[in-house]
């Protein structure tokens, strides 16, 4: 046989991609789960998409090599919800066994805070503990702000003399 011409545009319909609609996550589980078996902690879904491309020629996403390494380690360990509800049976229970909580052992330092403080009672503390009593700066008061403040300025004084608000209203005539 002898090759007289050479056609360099094909017109079939290959898959420039290598994508196949069949390698499912399914199939690739198959293919992998011996190799999991064996080499589980290298068999990353990046090691995987790189292996079934070059044995099978195949390209797939990263979401189906998740889903097919996630189907092999169900088929080899089996389902989380099953392995979890087994736990009662590995329990040994001995009526005798009396379970008693650990020794307490003080902690170093200052015991924490456990209760708070009424408001008749002095803190002593240091630095960002320490409160201070909230003073209004219109009527001088302590025990709100000025935002909440219900009485008259005690030491607002005018822009152009030098008159208090109490002067003011001692001032004002009654009828």
């Amino acid at each position: 046989m002898r090759l007289n011409t050479f056609v360099d545009h094909h017109i079939c319909e290959a898959d420039p991609e290598l994508k196949n609609r069949m390698a499912d996550a399914r199939w690739v589980a198959t293919k992998i789960e011996d190799q999991m078996k064996v080499h589980l902690k290298t068999m990353s879904p990046a090691f995987i998409m790189k292996e079934v491309r070059r044995i099978y020629h195949v390209s797939i996403s990263y979401y189906t090599t998740w889903t097919a390494r996630d189907k092999c380690l169900q088929a080899i360990y089996g389902d989380y919800g099953a392995s979890y509800n087994l736990v009662p049976i590995f329990c040994d229970e001995d009526p005798n066994e009396i379970v008693r909580p650990p020794p307490f052992e003080r902690a170093i330092g200052r015991p924490r805070k456990q209760r708070i403080k009424e408001e008749y009672e002095e803190d002593i503390g240091r630095g960002k503990n320490k409160r201070r009593k909230m003073t209004c700066t219109r009527c001088k008061k302590q025990g709100h702000n000025s935002r909440t403040c219900k009485g008259l300025p005690a030491s607002e004084t005018g822009r152009n003399n030098n008159t208090t608000a109490a002067e003011l209203v001692d001032s004002v005539p009654v009828d």
